[in-house]
């Protein structure tokens, strides 16, 4: 399958370039120095992209004029995965910042378990977002 037409798109070939980004970052995850700039870069750049979508294509108001089931589930998914942002930056911040061994162990733990459902969510964002596009296109 021939996927030029998916990177020739503004917005598809820079989800994939985040999400390339996302993987570099998660590579360096115990690097105190190099993690947190990286992720929240990621962050950044997905709000960015995110903007660029509605104010380019009047996204919100073409979805609501004629959702599908499809883009229902990525617009669900794509705004899980902005709260899975909020909370690793938090708990992230959290570490950072707590001297206490233990707490920050607790920490790691719900950083790392909410960094893995995050991530497949971020997936998941992506492949619908495919999905949709054949859908539109089709």
């Amino acid at each position: 399958m021939d996927f030029e037409w998916y990177f020739s798109d503004f917005s598809r070939a820079s989800s994939a370039a985040i999400m390339a980004l996302i993987f570099v970052g998660l590579v360096l995850r115990r690097n105190r120095k190099l993690h947190p700039p990286i992720m929240l870069g990621c962050f950044g750049l997905d709000v960015a992209l995110l903007l660029h979508i509605e104010f380019s294509r009047d996204a919100i108001e073409t979805s609501f004029d004629k959702i599908s089931p499809l883009l229902g589930v990525h617009i669900i998914l794509a705004l899980i995965m902005l709260a899975g942002y909020g909370f690793l930056t938090q708990t992230g911040f959290k570490i950072l910042k707590t001297e206490d061994p233990a707490t920050a162990a607790g920490l790691r733990k719900r950083h790392g378990i909410g960094a893995g459902i995050f991530v497949l969510t971020r997936i998941a964002v992506m492949v619908t977002a495919v999905m949709v596009a054949l859908e539109v296109n089709a």
